[in-house]
């Protein structure tokens, strides 16, 4: 099995984050890869489980497909990732709290390579992935894909925000009342 790693966000005891499609990894030991759109489509219809882990620890297990506390559903740009914590669940606060101070802001995947081709003109060559069984996600502190994201938001957050945007919406209103 591979791993490789992106970034993640938390969101209301929910861990969201992304894989991208057609980025270019970082050095792999003298290679990069590229993961191309619907690499993980067979894999994930094929209804076996996925794992949401910390740092490729299968002890440290967040979540799984099988039991919708981990949600993978790919489009044209991105594997997209939402991870179910729990607040009962000691370790599930403290992940959680991780991500929100961005100490953890990586998301990694396990995965093995079903159809792969090579560049071996470019350099460093590139290995181009088509079709790829997932096995993990996990979250962790170093990522080998820049453009892959995870991040930790609350209620509260979104709240605050959509609050402070409506203010600025009403605060625009009323100067072009005065136009």
């Amino acid at each position: 099995m591979e791993i490789r790693a992106t970034n993640i966000k938390a969101d209301n005891m929910k861990l969201i984050g992304s894989v991208a499609f057609n980025s270019v990894s970082r050095d792999l030991g003298g290679f990069v890869e590229v993961i191309k759109p619907t690499s993980f489509s067979d894999s994930l219809a094929s209804g076996e489980p996925v794992k949401a882990i910390v740092e490729h620890n299968h002890d440290l297990l967040l979540g799984k497909t099988t039991s919708n506390t981990l949600e993978l559903s790919e489009n044209a740009t991105e594997l997209e990732v939402t991870i179910h914590l729990s607040n009962k669940i000691q370790a599930h606060v403290d992940l959680y709290e991780q991500v929100k101070r961005r100490d953890l802001d990586s998301l990694s995947f396990g995965f093995v390579a079903d159809v792969e081709e090579w560049d071996h003109e470019a350099s460093p060559p590139i290995r181009y992935i088509s079709k790829a069984r997932l096995y993990e996600i996990t979250v962790c502190a170093v990522g080998a894909y820049a453009a892959n994201k995870v991040d930790a938001r609350s209620l509260l957050n979104s709240a605050i925000a959509q609050t402070s945007a409506i203010q600025t919406l009403k605060a625009q209103f009323q100067l072009l009342e005065l136009i």
